[in-house]
């Protein structure tokens, strides 16, 4: 999309971000799965974004100070 470098990295936090709590919100909404067994994939999954997207934003941050 020809985006600058940036931007790029604060969309894809966002992304990540965003997935992850719509993934915690469905592991934690009994009308939506009503089955806490069906809660826990969605659960693992948005920690694991959670994780993923704070170490990625410590990588960038660690690599633009390197940079500057």
């Amino acid at each position: 999309m020809k985006l600058k470098k940036p931007q790029a990295i604060a969309i894809a936090l966002e992304v990540g971000i965003h997935n992850a709590a719509l993934a915690i919100t469905i592991a934690l909404s009994p009308q939506l799965l009503g089955n806490p067994t069906m809660g826990i994939p969605p659960m693992i999954y948005g920690l694991t974004m959670v994780v993923t997207a704070l170490g990625f934003g410590l990588l960038v941050n660690r690599r633009s100070r390197a940079v500057s």
